[in-house]
């Protein structure tokens, strides 16, 4: 077996879908036998791009039913994952699906159940594990260089091009991804939870729409306005205006207004969490920055950590007294980072591969997706409440508690 390939179907064939079917068909040993997407031209774009033997299939069933197919890459739209992951791990199929898990905790649970009951691997898309930047300080926080950590900062600031993308694409509906914080931000919560080793307690968070609201004079449409706008989307050829506007839309191919376009998602938050062993953490986002960030913040009892993923560097220094109220000088680490987040999509997929093979865990599965899931929808409980939510009780009712089954940074 170790040395026949390893056979993968799509479900799912959009951009993320035909970024991860790229780097499967980089990988040495795997196959990719079946696409499948509701929009036939994404999925024969797939196959032109990195599956020219793959088979395009015309549904669900057709995929996870095969006995050419290992693996299942669920790369639909977040609100969509749980049918066509509980299919095919009823069809004993393992499964990877693009984060979130799913956009409630129900379909996290029943997903993450029916890979219990199949006895098959769960895989969560959280490709920040895999960046050389995250691996590099869990390093450090496992060899005891911070010692018990006692806060962590971190935030996910994104240009302001790429907010206004979320305002032209299907994630501008929560319907579609659960809230903003979960479809874009449950990466950097699943690292606050995998860095605190432990479980969300109580979280509170403030946030709303300040910046993309409705501006009088602007058309739906960018093509028809006249305004100085930095965030104007100019596309050439142009496509076909709707008669109405459209909500699956994929935000690079519509030059629809980001300001006055419909959507129900915030464009800034604050949140706070209080994790069950004590260490507390802010993470902070928002859409409209002039220089993206994605920085943490790690202090502990015997140093702090600080670095940037667009910086691609890590600096750590020591509580050691110096004499000198600034303490010591930082010791650099630089990371590489070429590719996307940080370069973790370029190690992710050979990774997981390599780990299902020697019949390893994988480094984020069900339980985490699960986790990350329950922390984001948590936290915008308390956006939308104002209060403080206690988290215990839910951990309870899925049978979670202390802290989270992760497997060591290799």
């Amino acid at each position: 077996m170790a040395d026949s390939p390893f056979r993968v179907g799509a479900i799912g064939c959009g951009a993320r879908g035909r970024s991860l079917l790229r780097r499967a068909a980089a990988t040495g040993g795997v196959e990719i036998t079946a696409l499948y997407d509701p929009d036939r031209p994404a999925a024969l774009r797939a196959r032109r791009e990195h599956a020219p033997a793959a088979a395009v299939v015309d549904g669900i069933e057709q995929v996870v039913s095969r006995d050419d197919v290992d693996l299942v890459i669920v790369g639909s739209p977040d609100h969509a994952h749980r049918e066509p992951a509980v299919a095919a791990f009823e069809h004993g199929k393992h499964v990877f699906c693009e984060k979130p898990l799913a956009t409630t905790v129900d379909d996290c649970r029943a997903i993450w159940s029916a890979a219990q009951a199949a006895g098959r691997e769960l895989i969560v898309g959280f490709v920040l594990r895999y960046a050389p930047f995250y691996r590099g300080i869990k390093e450090r926080l496992d060899r005891g260089d911070l010692g018990r950590i006692m806060s962590i900062e971190a935030n996910e600031n994104l240009p302001y091009a790429q907010g206004a993308f979320f305002r032209r694409d299907w994630r501008r509906f929560r319907r579609f991804t659960g809230t903003y914080l979960l479809e874009k931000c449950c990466h950097d919560l699943d690292i606050l939870c995998w860095f605190a080793g432990s479980l969300p307690r109580r979280v509170a968070s403030f946030g709303g729409r300040s910046f993309f609201t409705p501006r009088s004079g602007a058309p739906l449409y960018c093509r028809d306005c006249d305004l100085d706008c930095a965030h104007r989307l100019e596309l050439d050829p142009l496509p076909p205006k709707p008669e109405a506007e459209p909500e699956l839309t994929r935000g690079r191919h519509l030059d629809l207004c980001c300001f006055n376009s419909a959507q129900d998602i915030v464009d800034h938050q604050v949140a706070i969490i209080e994790f069950a062993n004590g260490i507390r953490a802010t993470f902070h986002s928002n859409q409209n920055a002039g220089r993206p960030s994605r920085r943490m913040y790690l202090v502990g009892e015997r140093g702090c950590i600080e670095g940037d993923l667009y910086w691609g560097s890590f600096q750590y220094a020591p509580v050691r007294y110096t004499g000198d109220w600034e303490g010591t000088p930082w010791e650099r680490t630089e990371v590489v980072r070429a590719g996307q987040h940080g370069g973790g999509d370029g190690l992710q997929f050979g990774d997981c591969l390599r780990r299902l093979r020697d019949g390893r865990p994988v480094l984020a599965g069900g339980r985490e997706g699960l986790i990350a899931c329950v922390t984001a929808l948590g936290i915008d409980k308390a956006l939308s409440s104002g209060a403080v939510v206690d988290l215990d009780e839910t951990w309870a009712a899925y049978g979670l508690s202390g802290a989270p089954e992760t497997t060591p940074a290799r």
